[in-house]
């Protein structure tokens, strides 16, 4: 790695002593997606590792996940220390890339993220929410579809077409588990197309909201519905 020209550049450099790093015979080039600075006093960094071949070319494609990797640092009189590693804590996203990462509160005391990866393919799109904690051992928590339309597959003679969107956040009331619960609401628009015709024939445009609650190991649907279990 080249000397350290930034913050960025001086976490990746206190985890990794190269770019590129092999796990389960598979070559990774690693780069760093988020990081922010707990109350403690550690700092959570977020990598990516994109798959590439043993020289360093793109070796993503659509359909392969990103490498989500994610670890804890201090900082000392000597510089950055790694006082926790997960390497490959997760696989998800496309073309090599894990998605956009969002600091969240799950609840008092309670640091997190939430990764939203995204994914297109065959006139789909759809994208899902991951959740994890970063309060002690960092860990998965479970996730959630939040987007799908087929708006790139849909034609004059498709039965169905959809767009779904949703916004997430977390509900300020406090829970038993410590753990509060996440919102999903959600607009479903159902609709066709008419040879010829620029308009939307539009069946139906629903909002609805669907609630998550912590089981004691991940988030799990406990009311409302999540509209893209319907067409996935």
């Amino acid at each position: 790695m080249k000397p350290a020209a930034s913050r960025d550049d001086a976490l990746m450099q206190a985890v990794f002593n190269k770019d590129i790093v092999e796990h389960e015979g598979q070559f990774y080039k690693m780069s760093h997606l988020a990081d922010m600075d707990l109350p403690d006093g550690r700092t959570v960094l977020i990598v990516n590792g994109s798959p590439v071949t043993e020289k360093g070319e793109d070796d993503a494609y659509n359909a392969t996940p990103g490498m989500l990797s994610a670890y804890l640092l201090q900082r000392t009189n000597d510089g950055w220390k790694v006082r926790q590693r997960r390497l490959n804590l997760d696989q998800i996203g496309s073309n090599g890339q894990a998605g956009a990462v969002k600091w969240i509160t799950l609840g008092p005391g309670k640091p997190g993220f939430m990764v939203s990866a995204f994914y297109r393919g065959q006139g789909l799109s759809t994208s899902s929410a991951a959740i994890y904690d970063v309060s002690g051992e960092i860990r998965s928590l479970g996730g959630f579809s939040t987007s799908s339309d087929n708006g790139d597959a849909c034609l004059p003679e498709t039965a169905q077409c959809w767009a779904i969107e949703s916004s997430i956040h977390v509900d300020a009331e406090p829970q038993a588990s410590g753990y509060n619960d996440m919102l999903a609401d959600f607009t479903d628009k159902r609709y066709t197309v008419e040879e010829g015709k620029n308009e939307l024939q539009v069946k139906s445009h629903v909002k609805q909201r669907a609630r998550y609650h912590f089981d004691g190991t991940k988030y799990v649907l406990i009311s409302g519905e999540n509209p893209i279990n319907s067409v996935n």
